[in-house]
């Protein structure tokens, strides 16, 4: 978690302009949750932002996929480092990619 504060700051952010993906968290084996929406704030070359209805633990593991159900569909996965409640009731949530 240490070297993503320091990462932080030096990846550039790309806007994901909200995007929309699909979430789930997973084990070392297989998929323990079914798939969630979640919104992708901004992605860098070490982590991404992303806004959902559901707290994350510290740790957790997430895959994120892009363009669910399309042929350019892509996953990646990553730990969550932060989780933050908005005032709405979602969390903002930060993984650092793995």
């Amino acid at each position: 978690m240490e070297n993503y504060r320091e990462d932080r700051r030096k990846s550039a952010r790309v806007d994901m302009e909200s995007e929309r993906v699909m979430i789930s968290i997973q084990s070392e084996v297989d998929v323990i949750t079914k798939p969630a929406a979640a919104l992708c704030i901004d992605l860098s070359r070490m982590g991404a932002l992303l806004q959902c209805t559901q707290s994350m633990p510290l740790g957790t593991l997430i895959a994120v996929t892009f363009n669910p159900d399309m042929d350019n569909q892509n996953i990646v996965k990553g730990q969550v480092c932060r989780c933050k409640q908005l005032a709405d009731s979602s969390f903002q949530v930060a993984l650092q990619l793995i």
